[in-house]
């Protein structure tokens, strides 16, 4: 039996060469797009995970003081992801503590149980299972549904997207079958206009070329010494017939090469195009991306402040009342609470005021981001010396020593450089070596492009360099916190006030011998200021 895929040879050599394309486009096409289905799954994975160990952090004072309305603010921040379906906050015994459903969905009557940390891929959803713990103590676990539908958004779109390069392909694929079967058929085709034009014209002085395989020369060799018999019929005009056929030849390569330079010039700017669409396509794809992500911070900016107004109002309340209770329960009759008592109510106060500390440096945190700061002419050696006077006590009790140099008057916000200041020197007295009081020597520079160079050196325990980004990030610590005392935040709101004066600050430091803190700030602004 015998297909036939067209009438000539150029046509069959056409369809082989696309049919060959086709097969190698859709099996690439195919492999592409099951990575790339697989590849948003564990996207959305990673994802998730991320997102119930920020809601398991956050619900750690819920489930440890039993406040549900807590956990279920908590949860209901998930309202920002379309594509959770529900999320679940279960308590130590495993019962469901507190429940988030998306607005306008039809709540299920089933509710998962309880189950290890880990995940499962269900049929039409990704179900993570988080653990909720303090000091490796299990309070609870996170439970977060999640719909996959941006992974099948995102499988629709690489279909089509498959869809269109696959036919782009093709189009390429053809156009370049129509130039490559001109190898192997023009040589034929050459071979039968000669005959046809020799049995037209009885022009016998015409040759076949010699182009092509073998088989197609030895052809047109045979078809030559045929010619050559019949030629020597008409010898006279011989001379005359090959200087107009050589001339003829002359033209039709000529000919035949400009067609091939405005072909592959054509594919060329065929090929340009393609280019210029991909990447306008990218272009809208990252302008696309760069709104939803503005969006995005602006609600994350919007949610800040309201966490920032309840931390100011309804957490610090609470924590007043637990200070005062305690503190009169402290002072009451000895022989009213037994040692075992007071040393739970002791633990009570240190833990109260240890939330107070840290809802208060939160609070400056989150300020700073909020509002441009108001710029006068600060001096800063008055700043360094009201700082030493709040730090009197601390001073004395660690026997440290402060130098300080020629401070220089800069614009900048009063408050914050205090503050700034204070953490600083702070942290150089908290932070020192065994049997070694502290001694911290500031010192200011003033550069030649009109900005100040600020430097805290300190012969305290100093740390590794490689830890120099961490220190600045907030709630990260190099030490335990039942080892040195403080909220972790204290170098993260040093680094904000820099950020925001349009400054930079660095730190060198080596162990056991100190470490030296470098801030530079500009003398002046020239953004608005209020003077």
């Amino acid at each position: 039996m015998t297909i036939k895929f067209g009438r000539t040879t150029r046509a069959q050599l056409t369809l082989m060469q696309m049919a060959t394309c086709l097969v190698a486009l859709v099996t690439t096409g195919l492999a592409f797009g099951v990575l790339s289905y697989y590849s948003n799954r564990r996207n959305a994975l990673q994802d998730l995970t991320g997102l119930a160990e920020a809601i398991s952090h956050n619900s750690e004072a819920a489930l440890t003081f039993g406040i549900e309305e807590d956990a279920q603010r908590i949860l209901h921040m998930l309202h920002t992801r379309s594509s959770v379906s529900s999320a679940y906050l279960y308590d130590a015994e495993g019962a469901v503590f507190a429940a988030y459903i998306p607005e306008g969905s039809t709540p299920s009557a089933y509710v998962p149980p309880m189950a290890t940390a880990g995940h499962s891929f269900e049929k039409h959803c990704l179900r993570v299972y988080y653990p909720v713990a303090v000091q490796q103590q299990a309070l609870g676990m996170v439970c977060i549904e999640d719909s996959l539908q941006g992974v099948r958004d995102a499988t629709r779109r690489s279909a089509l997207t498959l869809v269109i390069v696959l036919l782009g392909a093709l189009l390429l694929a053809l156009l370049a079958a129509t130039r490559l079967q001109s190898l192997i058929s023009t040589p034929v085709l050459a071979l039968a206009r000669t005959a046809r034009r020799v049995s037209t014209d009885s022009d016998y002085s015409r040759r076949a070329d010699s182009g092509g395989s073998d088989e197609i020369q030895s052809l047109n060799a045979a078809f030559n010494e045929m010619l050559g018999v019949i030629q020597q019929r008409d010898r006279d005009l011989s001379n005359e017939i090959a200087v107009r056929c050589k001339a003829e030849d002359e033209l039709r390569r000529h000919r035949d090469h400009l067609e091939s330079i405005v072909a592959a010039r054509t594919v060329e700017l065929e090929r340009a195009n393609e280019d210029l669409r991909k990447e306008v396509g990218e272009h809208e794809r990252a302008e696309r991306l760069l709104r939803r992500t503005l969006s995005d911070l602006e609600t994350t900016n919007s949610e800040l402040e309201r966490f920032a107004q309840v931390a100011a109002h309804d957490l610090q309340e609470p924590l007043r009342k637990m200070l005062a209770f305690s503190d009169r329960l402290c002072s009451t009759d000895e022989s009213a609470l037994d040692d075992q008592a007071r040393d739970y109510l002791t633990r009570i106060m240190q833990s109260a005021r240890q939330m107070q500390f840290l809802i208060n440096d939160l609070l400056d945190f989150s300020r700073l981001a909020r509002r441009k700061p108001v710029l006068r002419s600060v001096n800063l050696a008055r700043v360094a010396e009201n700082v030493l006077k709040e730090l009197e006590q601390e001073i004395k009790a660690e026997a440290a020593t402060i130098s300080i140099g020629t401070l220089p008057t800069i614009e900048a916000e009063q408050p914050q450089m205090r503050q700034m200041l204070r953490h600083l020197i702070s942290n150089a007295i908290k932070f020192r070596r065994a049997e070694i009081p502290p001694h911290v020597d500031i010192q200011a520079q003033e550069n030649d492009d009109d900005t100040v160079t600020l430097s805290v050196k300190d012969n305290g325990m100093g740390f590794e360099q490689k830890y120099e980004a961490r220190i600045f990030e907030i709630f990260q610590r190099l030490h335990a916190r039942h080892v040195y005392e403080g909220t972790g935040i204290g170098l993260a709101i040093c680094k904000r006030i820099v950020d925001v004066h349009g400054g930079r600050i660095s730190v060198q430091s080596t162990p056991e011998e100190g470490a030296t803190f470098t801030i530079t700030l500009p003398r002046t602004h020239k953004f608005d200021r209020e003077l």
